[in-house]
């Protein structure tokens, strides 16, 4: 008994191809974004626009973040975070938040 597994080979329709696109990863005109916002009485802590540049700039943006701008707030370990946004930053944040 063999433990491969044949998938079948799937050639769609023409027509029902809607778009193409490959490679493209979102980026920030500006530049990066690392900055703290107040609104409504709540802090945002901005951090994205790394483009492809992402997965290496990760671990040192988060960790600006977490440490120059969270921490010294004197936020506690029990209070309520949210991060949103699951691309590698918002992970590397989270990790670094726990």
């Amino acid at each position: 008994m063999s433990d491969i597994i044949t998938l079948p080979y799937c050639i769609p329709k023409q027509e029902a191809i809607v778009a193409v696109s490959a490679g493209l990863r979102p980026y920030r005109e500006g530049g990066i974004r690392i900055e703290k916002e107040i609104r409504g009485g709540k802090t945002f802590y901005h951090d994205y626009g790394h483009g492809g540049g992402g997965i290496s700039l990760a671990y040192g943006c988060a960790q600006h973040v977490v440490k120059t701008m969270f921490l010294p707030q004197g936020v506690s370990k029990e209070e309520p975070v949210a991060v949103l946004g699951s691309g590698i930053i918002g992970l590397t944040t989270s990790l670094l938040l726990i």
